[in-house]
């Protein structure tokens, strides 16, 4: 026995039931049933028509006989079980819930079977009930229920029978609103002769917790049957189609089995595969599923089918310069040669921003390198060395030199002047030779040679006496 909590066909929709809806209830009790109940209009069950019904607590309602059964058998049944069952398994109404009934021809009532009717089988769209009975479950407990048992008294069940019949065709409508616990569970029509019979797929097991899920007529827990035949005819099990999204039905015996399309699973196809649950997607991508398949939508720097691809951010190379590009996730770095930096190694590095040529040379940027021009004195690769003019030596006759900057001055020694102290001063320039001497220019001097009779250094002192010599 198992428990679930599973809400399906809406109890808005139920036919109107309890004692605001005219209804009779049983008492709350395990194994009880209401006495026979007259049926105004004849009831065609798989043949035979009945006039007498009874309403079991147990989930059921029989004909000729109460049942008291409360351990569920899986149909066929042969022998005294002319019966009903929505939900046939064993259940207690002392912890709490009811058991509503009422036999109606109240045309409003009726104009509701007639409509069911109708919309669910075509071929009757001329069919009008002329009786009805409402049997309600609602909020119902299962027997041996406890605090510390596996189906505690707080899961209840509640659903629906109703029997529809103009006196010639007869209908039963199964609504199903809550299921929140299931044991040994019988669900179908039982004519008792061992042939006439219908079982919903999965009675007797634990599956019948789905019941507010499952349907025979498109509608998640309703269920509408036809039980006015007189044999068991191979019923196609597959009209009204109970397969879901596009899922082919194949009628078997009592049953039918559903073929699902790709992408779907479940007894009725009900189910999308969520093909996400196997998480294909990688390196984080996001899965979205779709019908038989799923889309991965990938993270910022992947891509591919399953978000596998580390997408190169180096194609096409972003890299200038020649310089070196390594992928990374979404990214990428370059290395840069020498001589270049920046994202992309786009910026030439300006070997020149740092002034690296002095006394007021001009820089001039190059590859990983500078080249400096130097003003006219300096040389060397900084233009820190200032050029010695005075090599070779420029200065002649001794003169003493002296660097500047693109410049040089001679310091002459006596006797000599000029840029490069070239020139010989001319002593004789100023005529220091008196009387007609005649002067002979030296280095830094100069000679007199004096005429008769006069002598000295500059031939000024006149002759007295004694010879003059030269």
């Amino acid at each position: 026995m198992l428990s679930i909590k599973v809400f399906g066909y809406p109890l808005s929709q139920f036919y109107p039931f309890g004692l605001t809806a005219g209804d009779s209830s049983l008492p709350g009790n395990d194994d009880g049933s209401t006495s026979s109940i007259l049926i105004s209009v004849p009831f065609p069950f798989f043949g035979p028509s009945y006039r007498f019904i009874f309403v079991n607590n147990n989930g059921d309602v029989t004909f000729d006989t109460e049942l008291t059964q409360y351990t569920a058998q899986a149909f066929p049944i042969n022998g005294s079980h002319k019966m009903i069952a929505a939900f046939w398994t064993d259940i207690d109404t002392d912890p709490g819930g009811s058991l509503w009934y009422r036999t109606s021809t109240d045309s409003s009532i009726l104009q509701l079977g007639t409509n069911i009717i109708r919309t669910t089988f075509p071929s009757f769209v001329t069919f009008s009930a002329t009786w009805m009975m409402v049997v309600t479950w609602e909020e119902v407990a299962a027997y041996g229920c406890s605090n510390t048992s596996i189906i505690t008294c707080q899961q209840r069940n509640t659903f629906q029978l109703v029997l529809i019949t103009n006196g010639v065709y007869s209908f039963v409508v199964f609504n199903y609103n809550k299921i929140t616990w299931a044991k040994s569970t019988q669900v179908g029509i039982n004519a008792g002769d061992g042939i006439n019979y219908y079982s919903v797929p999965g009675s007797m097991k634990d599956s019948m917790l789905n019941l507010t899920q499952m349907s025979n007529v498109g509608v998640p827990g309703q269920f509408v049957f036809r039980v006015d035949v007189r044999v068991n005819p191979d019923i196609d099990e597959c009209l009204p189609d109970p397969c879901h999204n596009n899922g082919t039905c194949t009628d078997l015996v009592n049953n039918y089995q559903c073929n699902c399309a790709a992408g779907f699973n479940g007894t009725n196809c009900e189910n999308n595969i969520d093909e996400c649950a196997a998480q294909p997607c990688q390196n984080h991508g996001n899965c979205v599923d779709l019908i038989n398949n799923y889309q991965c939508h990938c993270t910022d720097g992947f891509n591919g089918t399953h978000c596998l691809n580390n997408i190169d951010d180096c194609v096409p190379d972003p890299c200038q310069n020649n310089g070196t590009c390594t992928d990374l996730v979404n990214d990428y770095q370059c290395y840069c040669v020498a001589g270049f930096n920046g994202t992309n190694c786009d910026f030439n590095i300006d070997e020149c921003a740092s002034q690296p040529c002095q006394n007021n040379g001009t820089c001039e940027d190059l590859i990983n390198d500078y080249q400096c021009r130097c003003k006219d004195g300096f040389n060397g690769t900084t233009c820190l060395n200032n050029i010695d003019d005075c090599i070779p030596v420029p200065c002649q006759n001794n003169g003493t030199c002296t660097d500047l900057v693109n410049d040089y001055n001679c310091d002459c020694v006596l006797g000599f002047y000029g840029i490069d102290c070239e020139n010989n001063i001319d002593d004789c320039e100023s005529q220091p030779c008196q009387n007609n001497g005649t002067c002979t220019d030296m280095i830094n001097d100069y000679l007199c040679h004096c005429t008769v009779g006069f002598n000295g250094r500059n031939c000024s002192n006149s002759k007295s006496g004694y010879d003059f010599l030269l």
